[in-house]
């Protein structure tokens, strides 16, 4: 079975790179946003053990429309009291059925995607493939809400800290939600998701696990400054039950967060 583990590895690998690079140019895009995002807090160090530590983390984060489809990244940066910094990086390229046949479902669910998903942590040797379905709801008042149902598999090198896993699956949910209190523009925005449990290469488990990381944010430019600065100061809650894949740490944290998109 090694040898068909491997080739469907590349083919998932080479199906991702075929599909995605288009999404990489830079021109031809119906709309766009890039923000750089920078949260403070708590969080727990999986690595010694679960203990709370102030971690730093900077993020770079991009979507953008096309021609047949959307386009999510996002890069975090992170810093915390014990370990040296990471990388850690996702990226979504969503093919549109709406986009590309011009068929309109008109109902609650107002398009479909066939969407590719990777995850990456270099300094860990992490890597996941995400090959799924995304469903784009029409929910009154959200900006967006949509759901991805996807297969989460394995192509890790495998450390000691993050060994090497088999297959499993992933249900994601983004959204935002924007209202307003006067003349205060705020949101509440985020995802939340729950992967799979699998067996470690090697033995072992990780446990499935849910995530939720819900912003709120205060649009600072438009309310208080009265420019098209977009600024936004807020926090980050942060609820993540397994934390990657750990039975024994729970964690529930605040951070401060300021974000400017351009």
């Amino acid at each position: 079975m090694g040898w068909f583990s491997s080739f469907r590895k590349k083919v998932v690998k080479y199906s991702f790179l075929a599909l995605g690079f288009p999404f990489l140019a830079l021109s031809g895009a119906d709309w766009s946003t890039t923000e750089i995002h920078y949260q403070l807090g708590q969080l727990k160090n999986v690595a010694t053990g679960g203990d709370s530590q102030k971690t730093n983390v900077f993020t770079l984060q991009h979507a953008s429309g096309w021609k047949y489809g959307d386009n999510f990244f996002f890069v975090d940066w992170i810093k915390n009291e014990t370990s040296d910094h990471g990388l850690h990086a996702e990226w979504y390229p969503n093919i549109s059925l709406k986009k590309t046949t011009g068929y309109d479902i008109n109902h609650v669910v107002k398009d479909v995607g066939l969407t590719l998903g990777l995850d990456v942590s270099p300094k860990v040797n992490f890597v996941k493939y995400m090959p799924g379905i995304r469903f784009d709801w029409d929910v009154k008042r959200f900006a967006f809400l949509k759901t991805l149902v996807a297969a989460y598999i394995d192509d890790s090198d495998g450390t000691a800290f993050v060994p090497a896993e088999k297959n499993s699956w992933i249900v994601d949910t983004s959204y935002k939600y924007p209202f307003s209190i006067r003349s205060a523009k705020m949101s509440l925005q985020g995802h939340f998701e729950y992967v799979g449990e699998r067996d470690k290469i090697g033995g072992g488990t990780s446990k499935g696990w849910f995530l939720s990381q819900m912003q709120f944010r205060y649009d600072l430019g438009h309310s208080v400054m009265k420019t098209d600065d977009k600024l936004y100061l807020g926090f980050e809650w942060q609820y993540w039950e397994n934390k990657l894949g750990n039975a024994s740490i729970d964690e529930n944290a605040m951070q401060f967060l300021t974000v400017w998109a351009f």
